[in-house]
């Protein structure tokens, strides 16, 4: 290890997905980069993810919680114990993905040659469709309230490589490295969000005079686990648009987004209607109006 690289630490959450984990695990045991640490944080899972974990990965930091304390705690306790074991860097990383050897080499070489980047991004792809895009960061329009995957869905014909690095408006919680010291100087995730705690973050950040930046080279396979099929996620993405849009918007935003969400919700309304799916719309409703009142 040279004595300037700088140090990379990866907190993974846990809950009650051993198999997704350990092979999460597996495809960072393989990373080319020579100084990282992981850290697991377990949120009360009731499988036996955490005696697996110990056995098969010993040199992995393995933190647990009695209960699920969800996304944005679970993280704040990680990034904890990397600003506590002087990370120069923490990455968010899902459990649900397979990384590639060299991810975390692109990702700190890309970093480290611009200070005013604070966080960056890698090109993550589909597992089940190798070469389709997943995201490679995303936009963010607060005339519309949308918030969009960049590349979502496309087949990789290198149209995102011509640059070694570009700018986004945000990065994804599926994985994002960000500078300890500009945690430090903005603060941790905002406990208020469970969902767009990643978009709030990249947020934050910009507004500080920060890039959130993409880089192409650095890849990864996510599986999308969907561990939120429990929850309505039209009733979640709705109130946590309305969450950042209080927190971040302006006035001349604020003006636009009230009539395009009118006739958004009026549109959806009558699509899902005529379907039956009246559940969906309520959840959108709901939504808009606990996003005002919470």
């Amino acid at each position: 290890m040279k004595e300037l690289d700088p140090k990379v630490s990866i907190i993974i959450l846990n809950w009650n997905q051993r198999d997704y984990t350990v092979e999460c695990l597996n495809s960072l045991l393989e990373s080319d980069y020579p100084n990282y640490e992981v850290v697991v944080i377990d949120n009360g899972s009731s499988d036996d993810s955490c005696e697996v974990i110990n056995k098969q990965f010993p040199s992995v930091k393995l933190i647990r919680s009695e209960k699920d304390l969800g996304i944005t705690d679970s993280r704040n306790i990680g990034m904890d114990y990397a600003l506590s074991s002087s990370a120069d860097y923490i990455m968010f990383l899902d459990n649900d993905v397979i990384v590639h050897k060299d991810i975390l080499t692109e990702l700190v070489s890309q970093a480290e040659k611009d200070k005013r980047v604070a966080i960056v991004a890698p090109k993550i792809y589909f597992y089940s469709d190798r070469n389709r895009i997943w995201a490679l960061g995303g936009t963010i329009n607060f005339y519309t309230g949308n918030i969009r995957l960049l590349g979502y869905g496309e087949i990789d014909h290198g149209q995102y490589d011509s640059h070694s690095a570009f700018e986004v408006d945000h990065a994804i919680g599926c994985c994002l490295m960000v500078r300890s010291d500009v945690i430090k100087k903005i603060g941790k995730l905002d406990a208020h969000f469970y969902y767009g705690e990643d978009t709030e973050l990249s947020i934050r950040a910009k507004h500080s005079g920060y890039k959130i930046v993409a880089i192409p080279k650095a890849v990864m396979w996510h599986k999308d686990s969907k561990i939120w099929r429990k929850k309505d996620l039209n009733y979640i993405r709705t109130k946590e648009v309305i969450w950042l849009m209080r927190k971040h918007a302006k006035f001349h935003h604020w003006s636009v987004f009230c009539l395009y969400a009118l006739f958004a919700i009026i549109k959806i309304a009558i699509s899902e209607g005529t379907r039956g799916n009246f559940k969906s719309v309520l959840f959108r409703i709901k939504g808009v109006f606990d996003g005002i009142q919470e």
